[in-house]
């Protein structure tokens, strides 16, 4: 049995057409076990953590890769990221006082916005695209921004745990996705085949993967592929094996501290000699005394 954290880039029908399929075991447990959700918001940031990777996985150069959603319902804000190392996070913050009881993941949003952020290296400009939260799920946003903003047609397909009934055990594979996508400025005579013929072909053959099938830990992802588009031509180009370390640090906290004034750091220490930061992310606590900072900050 050879459980993944990993994402699989590959091509089909002589490269006509590329995807990734994504699956999560430890990675997306760890991420998920640090926060003390609800059921519904482990199983709504499963799957962002999912739709994180599969599309920021190309990242590279110190980059990193943010998923943002925001909304006016039971959850406010919904956030993952990943990095040039492979490194994925997320949080979600919520309204704890309002019930969940919603059948979907966006009703869970609410009315509101899915922003995506790119920063290729640490001297390049930040690229952001938003779309508005339509649809059943994360996924129908996310189809809606790459199929009108960015103009590629794309489908997603994402797996959860969440969705079967039996108990969850590790060892598991807890969530993944597959995005498949036509590459640009194909016409129909190219390569003397009709394109659209093809891509519908493509997109029945991945319709008939079920979770259950998808989150088996006896298939590989190099399997499964197989199984999924074994009458076309595969081609597998890249796998990367994805952690999930955070990026906090005592560094980048303090100087977070130096961009405050003084007066700001002094109010936060009012009436008391330490404080208490925990990350969003990981939940780790540092404590930092006011003398400390202070003397950072000048």
């Amino acid at each position: 049995m050879n459980l993944e954290n990993c994402v699989t880039s590959f091509q089909i029908c002589n490269n006509l057409f590329r995807g990734s399929i994504v699956r999560l075991s430890s990675v997306a447990f760890d991420i998920i076990n640090r926060h003390n959700y609800p059921t519904a918001l482990q199983s709504l940031l499963s799957e962002t953590l999912a739709l994180t990777a599969s599309i920021g996985s190309k990242i590279k150069d110190e980059g990193v890769f943010t998923f943002q959603a925001k909304g006016d319902g039971t959850v406010s804000t919904l956030f993952s990221d990943i990095d040039h190392n492979f490194s994925l996070r997320g949080y979600i913050s919520y309204k704890k006082e309002k019930k969940i009881d919603v059948s979907n993941t966006i009703e869970l949003l609410g009315n509101g916005h899915l922003a995506f952020t790119i920063k290729e290296g640490r001297y390049s400009n930040n690229y952001q695209g938003i779309v508005n939260l339509e649809g059943k799920s994360l996924k129908d946003s996310v189809e809606k921004y790459f199929n009108s903003s960015e103009q590629l047609e794309t489908i997603f397909k994402t797996f959860n745990a969440y969705n079967l009934t039996k108990e969850l055990n590790l060892p598991s594979y807890l969530s993944g996705a597959i995005m498949l996508q036509k590459l640009p400025e194909l016409k129909k005579d190219d390569f003397n085949i009709n394109v659209d013929e093809k891509w519908n072909e493509a997109v029945n053959f991945l319709n008939t993967i079920e979770d259950k099938e998808f989150l088996d830990t006896n298939l590989t992802s190099k399997d499964l592929l197989y199984r999924i588009f074994g009458q076309l031509e595969i081609g597998v180009l890249r796998e990367v094996i994805v952690n999930s370390n955070c990026r906090c640090s005592d560094k980048k906290i303090i100087n977070l501290f130096k961009t405050m004034e003084e007066k700001d750091l002094k109010a936060i220490f009012k009436n008391k000699d330490v404080t208490e930061v925990v990350c969003e992310f990981c939940k780790i606590k540092r404590t930092f005394s006011k003398n400390t900072l202070l003397s950072q900050a000048n």
